[in-house]
């Protein structure tokens, strides 16, 4: 199985995503759920930090790993997440918290030969507040070096039923006769023809749903295009409004945006603020609540007319069940 993955590489048919641009979560399913990206995106985009992320998955019975990075167009075959095959190297180490030092230190939790959590991690007092929340006393250090050792260990460990899972492939009938001819001189294909023609056959049948679908769709769209039209113009006017009341009437200064990232936790929120940090255009926020409503004050920061952009760099639970994010928010202007 090794040569073939390296035979993927060699050929850019696999692409692997750094570990350090991947966030991570993990989740119980019940045992027999069949699960796909749009089921997965349906459910669990939300929670990502990213708009429109690239998602991979990976099943394991009752046991479900995502990874989301940042929206792009994979051309290869196959998509990895590199903490994919980390995983595979730590199954059967035990059980613990393995920081892996380098440029970027990583921090990967296992239990029951499971991945619970992979997290970046800038200061000590992240590591103390996964190993309280993970029951774990002690952390297993590694070098850089060894994260290497561990990404071709793991390499060996991947079966070829894993790789389904991290299939990149638009198998529309077009698409697929082109890539058949493109790639028969690939010993590969007749490894990979059984799987491409049990999905490809899938997909068929379910393309012809589709199709129908958007007939009907379409006979619809056409009726209500007054409509339509109408709502689309109204909400361009407000839209503009809208950008030019935030962009050009507001005026930022530390004291509101401290003023303003107070006010957005309510009194029935049960959540307070931590810690703030305001240099240039960037601002550091950490949030405390007893609800799992991270993405709730997401929302409520994006509605400031100052700010551009803001994502959830990290979150861990705290004992007691006690949720901690950590806002990086973005500034239309610097702070003067």
């Amino acid at each position: 199985m090794e040569k073939i993955i390296q035979f993927l590489i060699r050929y850019n048919l696999l692409s692997i995503i750094p570990s350090k641009e991947l966030f991570f979560l993990a989740s119980d399913v019940p045992q027999g759920t069949k699960l796909s990206k749009e089921l997965i995106a349906f459910n669990y985009e939300k929670r990502s930090p990213f708009k429109n992320p690239f998602i991979c998955y990976y099943q394991e019975k009752d046991f479900l790993y995502i990874w989301f990075t940042k929206a792009k167009t994979f051309k290869a075959l196959f998509v990895i997440p590199e903490s994919f095959f980390i995983y595979k190297a730590l199954q059967g180490m035990g059980d613990g918290i393995f920081l892996f030092e380098g440029e970027t230190k990583l921090l990967f939790i296992m239990r029951k030969n499971r991945l619970l959590g992979q997290f970046s991690v800038n200061d000590a007092s992240e590591i103390t507040v996964a190993q309280e929340e993970y029951n774990f006393k002690s952390v297993t250090t590694l070098s850089s070096v060894e994260y290497q050792d561990y990404l071709r260990k793991g390499l060996k460990k991947v079966q070829l039923a894993d790789l389904r899972y991290f299939a990149n492939i638009d198998f529309s009938k077009e698409k697929v006769q082109d890539f058949i001819l493109q790639k028969l001189t690939y010993p590969l294909v007749a490894i990979l023809g059984f799987y491409m023609l049990v999905t490809f056959t899938q997909a068929y049948f379910m393309q012809s749903k589709v199709t129908k679908l958007t007939q009907k769709y379409k006979i619809l769209q056409q009726q209500n295009t007054k409509t339509k039209e109408a709502i689309v113009q109204h909400n361009q006017a407000v839209q503009k409004l809208n950008s030019f009341a935030k962009e050009e009437l507001s005026v930022v200064n530390p004291l509101q945006i401290i003023y303003d990232l107070n006010k957005i936790i309510l009194p029935s929120d049960k959540a307070k603020v931590l810690y703030v940090e305001i240099t240039s255009n960037l601002v550091q926020l950490r949030i405390q609540t007893k609800k799992d409503d991270g993405i709730k004050y997401l929302q409520r920061l994006n509605k400031l007319s100052y700010v551009k952009e803001v994502i959830i760099a990290n979150t861990y639970t705290r004992k007691g069940g006690i949720k901690v994010y950590n806002y990086a928010i973005t500034l239309k202007r610097s702070v003067k």
